[in-house]
């Protein structure tokens, strides 16, 4: 029975493949599949050559990494603080991207936002600018 599928198999890939004409040649093997075994193991080896001895019998897996954006994650408010408002933000961003790093594993933040919820200002008590804010992230993640 597996050698009359194979057969068909290969009667219907040769009649896909342009300038290959099986008809004449393959239909009296078909007719008399069990007399006839050179032309069925012919067929069988031709077969195997195009599509491989496992053809249709291994299934594979495809893995991806993606940002999985589904439930992001939220750092806690914190200040950032520096000698220029670009220093303060700079300090605050780093804070968000370690802490997402921690969350995630090192490789697998993504997503990575800071969103700041106090303008930068000069804070005269500490004698620097501060700038407020949190980080919204998400992590990578394999889908198969």
């Amino acid at each position: 029975m597996r050698a009359s599928r194979c057969l068909l198999l290969f009667l219907v890939l040769a009649a896909l493949i342009p300038g290959v004409r099986p008809a004449a040649a393959a239909e009296p093997a078909v007719e008399s599949a069990a007399g006839d075994v050179g032309d069925l193991a012919a067929a069988q080896a031709t077969l195997d050559e195009l599509l491989g001895p496992q053809a249709g019998l291994e299934e594979k897996v495809i893995c991806r990494r993606v940002c999985d954006y589904t439930f992001p994650s939220v750092t806690p408010t914190a200040p950032g603080y520096g000698t220029t408002c670009q220093q303060a933000l700079g300090l605050l961003s780093t804070f968000v991207s370690l802490y997402a790093s921690q969350t995630c594993n090192p490789d697998d933040p993504c997503g990575v936002a800071t969103v700041v919820t106090t303008s930068c200002f000069y804070n005269v008590s500490l004698g620097v600018y501060e700038v407020r804010g949190y980080g919204v992230f998400s992590c990578f993640d394999t889908l198969c």
